[in-house]
């Protein structure tokens, strides 16, 4: 007993009453977007930086920044059930931090690179090490003591 209801066209997918009509949620071909080369993390992540005023903070204090923001993101991985939404603004928050951090230290830092979030982030966090700021093994401050 075969659980296919309907035919199949190897190429296509299932279709309707044995005709070529797919059965896919496009049944159109896909059109790009205007930019095409800017991810909607990207987007994202520039409008954000946009928004901010000059950074009149220290590099000690975009440290701390950045180290929160980045325990506060991989909490978030860390099986704790956590919304889609909160853990995008949490990646957001980190990379934006992550992206200020790197330009207050001279490093070669552009949010376009962000297609690919997490390869980015581990090249700007392998290029901090270089400097001496290890953020993978930085401890943040306990704000109670």
């Amino acid at each position: 007993m075969s659980l296919v209801t309907r035919p199949f066209d190897k190429d296509l997918g299932p279709t309707a009453s044995g005709g070529s009509r797919e059965l896919r949620p496009y049944s159109r071909p896909v059109q790009e977007a205007d930019h095409v080369d800017m991810s909607m993390y990207v987007e994202l992540l520039s409008a954000v930086l946009a928004g901010e005023d000059a950074m009149p903070e220290t590099a000690d204090v975009l440290l701390d920044v950045a180290v929160a923001c980045r325990a506060r993101m991989l909490g978030s991985k860390a099986g704790v059930t956590v919304s889609a939404k909160h853990a995008l603004a949490y990646e957001i928050a980190y990379d934006r931090a992550l992206v200020n951090l790197c330009a207050v230290g001279g490093i070669d830092v552009d949010p376009g690179r962000f297609a690919h979030p997490g390869e980015e982030r581990a090249r700007l966090e392998r290029s901090l090490a270089e400097t001496g700021v290890d953020l993978c093994n930085a401890q943040h401050p306990d704000p109670h003591s």
